[in-house]
């Protein structure tokens, strides 16, 4: 998804100005790619935090067998969390904007409060924090094991 759409995206992006008036895309193929980019990011994202949690539970309590269903259980919670992002996104139509100074910023649709906005934002924010929570797994993980 990054590589066919995202990418050449930005590239067109960065002379936003030049094709705002005959928009390259549609809106709606725009949309629809950049939730698919983002169910593809907090995925991963999710996926990987499901497979830490899971590793550490199983080296500090191996006892602990998860059966079939409590692991599919698992699973559609890790499903489900990663769809509410596209989601949240797609409702308030979100979507990234590239810009030379950050890369990318989210742009949602100006008829949301400051509130909404800025739990959009926290949000957001969020999935760096859970980077930083899945080192510390891993990290404990490595240590377990020593």
């Amino acid at each position: 998804m990054e590589c066919t759409f995202v990418l050449p995206y930005y590239t067109i992006q960065r002379s936003y100005d030049f094709f705002a008036p005959n928009r390259v895309f549609t809106e709606t193929f725009e949309f629809v790619c950049f939730n698919l980019s983002v169910l593809a990011d907090f995925g991963t994202l999710f996926f990987s935090v499901f497979i830490a949690v899971n590793r550490l539970i199983v080296v500090i309590y191996p006892h602990l067998n998860l059966d079939r269903r409590k692991f599919a259980m698992a699973c559609l919670f890790t499903w489900l969390l990663s769809f509410s992002f596209p989601l949240i996104f797609f409702i308030f139509k979100c979507q990234y904007r590239y810009s030379a100074e950050n890369v990318y910023y989210n742009r949602c649709d100006d008829y949301l409060g400051k509130t909404a906005q800025s739990l959009l934002g926290i949000a957001i924010n969020c999935s760096y924090a859970i980077v930083v929570i899945i080192l510390l797994f891993y990290a404990g993980l490595f240590l377990k094991l020593r």
